[in-house]
């Protein structure tokens, strides 16, 4: 898992604008539930772009596929060599 995220650190880019609504190709490389949301928080990427968004429930966590959604903030990511990353918000597994 490390090892592909740190592929993209480099290279990643925002995707969108915010409070846009996106449709990618999405590819997970990571998913961990937290117990204090009761969510799933998902990582993974879109072409050479990471995304980040979270889940209430397991059948909206995408591993590979088309995902729709809102673009809710674009930030660096100090846990992962500040790489760029696009949050997501409502989003749809289609």
């Amino acid at each position: 898992m490390r090892e592909i995220s740190s592929r993209y650190e480099h290279v990643s880019d925002y995707v969108g604008r915010i409070g846009e609504k996106i449709t990618i190709d999405f590819t997970m490389i990571d998913r961990r539930y937290i117990r204090d949301t009761d969510s799933y928080a998902v990582y993974g990427y879109s072409g050479n772009n990471l995304i980040f968004y979270w889940a209430n429930k397991l059948d909206k966590v995408c591993e590979v596929g088309r995902i729709q959604g809102r673009v809710k903030s674009h930030r660096k990511d100090e846990y992962r060599g500040n790489a760029r990353v696009t949050t997501l918000n409502y989003v749809k597994v289609l």
